[in-house]
This record gives C-alpha cells, structure tokens and sequence, in this order.
C-alpha cells in the first residue's frame, strides 16, 4: 500500500469515528497541519486559479453532501460514508479538506440558518452557550467559535486606532474567519469558551452619553480567616481556613456593599481575591435574583466575586455572576502565591492544577 491511500486509510477510519461535525474538521485539518502546510495553501490557491469559476465535481459533490446533512436530508452517519467515498475517489484529498473548512467557515456564520446545527448544539436562544471546544475528541485539537462584534468593536478609541490582528498565515487557520482550530499544548488546562448572548449589554453600551461605571472594592483591615503554615525541608507552605465566626458578618457586608452600588448606578462591581466565605457565593447568587425579580431600578450588570480559599480542598476558586446570579465563569487558580512570615518563605498550598480554564466572550 502506498503511504498516500494508507493516509487515506487513516483518514477514513477517523472519520468513521467521528461524533459530530467538529470532529470531522478537526480530522480534515490534522491532514493539513504538517510543516508543508503553506505549500497546500498555494497548491489550493493556484488550483482554484486555474479553475477560476467552474467547479470541480468533487467540490460539486461535497457541496450537495454538505447541504443535505445540514437540512437534515441525511443522516449523519450516510453524510461519513458518502465522504469517505468522496475522500478516497478525490485525486487531490488536500485540496477537498481545504475546501470543506472553508465551506464551514460560512457556514458557522450562519449557524442558525441550518435546522442540523441547530438540533444538535441548542445554541439558539440560550444567553450562556459553548463557543469552544465544540469536538467531542479533543485530545489534541480544539474547534471554537470566533468572537463576533464585542463591546470593544463599539468603541470610538479602537476604531479610530488602527490594530493589526496577527495571524499565522502558514497555516490553513488563515483562510478562516468565524471559527478557528488549536492545537492543545501538553500539560495545559483546557480552555472553554463561552458566549454570553445578551442583547442588554450593547443597547447599555450603546446608549446616548453612555458611561460604565465600574467599582472596585477594597479589602477591610481585618482578618476573617485563620492562617497555617507548615515547615518542610526544601518548601514550606501556607492555607486559610475561614474563621465562622466572620461569616454572617462577611456575608452582610456584602449585600451592603451591593446595595451601596446599585443605589449609586454602578454596572459592574469587582471585589478583592479572597474575600470570599464558603457561603457567599449562594448568598449572593439569592441577592442577585431577588433584586432582579422585584427591583426595576436594578443596575448592576456584572459581579467579579472575587476568590473563595477551600481550605479542605486546598483550593481556589473566583467566580464571575450575572445580573440574575447566574455564574458566568469559575476559574481555579494555577499558580499559587508565595509571601514571607518572620523572613521565611511559604507557598500557597494548592493540591491540584485546574484542569479547565474558562473565558466569556459578551456577544
């Protein structure tokens, strides 16, 4: 067997394999993402070139193909094997792995077009949405959406700045615009992405002499916990252990501090790393939901909880609300912090690294 139909082979069989959609462009993108990748661009350049408006029949092909899964004319399993098919018939595989990214690449655009898309991802009118890793298999890849106009898009300053968006155009990334595919680096946290859909925050940004207030708030000269350190040989290390006692009045004075903001229209309120007890964050998730319900005043858009210490867990954890108290994002902390006691220095004793890091794109 030659090493291009045992290529072939390895691509069909993957295929065949495939859960969904994403995986299948991950697959078709594996092929392409060698060192030789800036010559299949050029190939694929100068074939489209030469064939200036007629189209090949395979292209033919993957677009009728293409068009029948996403209207659900097929199902996803025939829509494998007639590519398969297709794949292992094509004189230039390249050239069609290219072509089905890119046809993709409009398609995502349009997602809400295509009754397949929308069946199988339920992105539709959900506000808090998976804009990445979309794959089932993500081993070594990851498909996310790309960032449609934000708040910083709104902006008279960048607009009126210019700003390079850097792009590695030796790979097939760079014919792409509405979704991108990265290779996972070993031993990293995996990165989601999610899309926070709601049409409040442009018409809030939007609005005639708009102004965000945002407030952040300082930490009180007091501690609510109770320190621990532990000598070793080579490393020491220190944890907090929340201190009960603080509690109610923690929680107390954050609903003060919340209700203060409202009343003075500020959107978004930061609070400081730490100052979190282990109830809190359901206390103030009630506030959040209740005030929304019952007050038509309500301003604040966004809470930044700052940091809760899980002494038990040796763990820490900071937490990003929504208006309603929905949490956006929970991130645990990777690198821990280190500070000197009587001269000597101690690590934060944190037990495990965070497996997933999560990021909000406001859409």
């Amino acid at each position: 067997m030659s090493k291009t139909a045992e290529r072939i082979d390895n691509i069909q069989e993957e295929i065949s394999k495939a859960d969904t959609i994403y995986d299948i462009l991950i697959v078709l993108y594996k092929e392409l993402d060698t060192s030789d990748s800036p010559q299949y661009i050029r190939n694929y350049i100068e074939s489209k070139t030469v064939e200036s408006v007629c189209m090949t029949e395979d292209y033919i092909k993957t677009g009728q193909l293409i068009d029948e899964l996403l209207n659900l004319g097929i199902s996803f399993e025939v829509f494998k094997s007639n590519l398969k098919v297709i794949l292992g018939q094509s004189e230039n595989c390249k050239n069609i792995c290219i072509d089905i990214l890119i046809l993709f690449d409009q398609i995502l655009a349009e997602r809400e077009n295509y009754p397949f898309l929308k069946q199988n991802n339920k992105m539709g009118l959900n506000k808090l949405y998976l804009k990445g890793p979309l794959n089932q298999e993500r081993l070594k890849y990851g498909l996310y959406l790309m960032p449609e106009k934000g708040i910083a898009d709104m902006s008279p300053v960048f607009k009126n700045n210019r700003i390079q968006r850097f792009v590695d155009e030796s790979k097939v990334n760079s014919l792409l615009r509405n979704y991108t595919i990265v290779r996972n680096r070993d031993g990293e946290p995996e990165t989601f992405i999610k899309g926070y859909n709601n049409s409040g925050f442009e018409q809030w940004v939007l609005r005639e002499n708009s102004m965000i207030k945002i407030a952040v708030i300082p930490f009180y000269n007091s501690k609510w916990y109770k320190e621990h350190y532990e000598c070793y040989k080579g490393r020491n290390y220190f944890a907090i252990e929340e201190d009960t006692a603080f509690t109610d009045e923690i929680n107390r004075a954050y609903i003060h501090i919340l209700e203060e903001m409202n009343w003075q229209g500020v959107d978004i309120v930061v609070f400081p790393e730490l100052a979190m007890a282990g109830s809190t964050k359901q206390t103030i998730r009630n506030w959040l939901a209740e005030q929304c319900f019952r007050n038509g005043d309500f301003n604040i858009r966004l809470v930044f909880m700052g940091s809760h210490w899980n002494y038990n867990g040796r763990s820490n954890c900071c937490t990003l609300l929504s208006a309603t108290g929905i949490p956006l994002i929970e991130n645990h902390k990777k690198i821990g912090f280190n500070l000197k006691e009587d001269g000597i220095k101690y690590y934060e004793d944190l037990r495990q690294r965070p497996e997933k890091l999560e990021l909000l794109n406001r859409q």
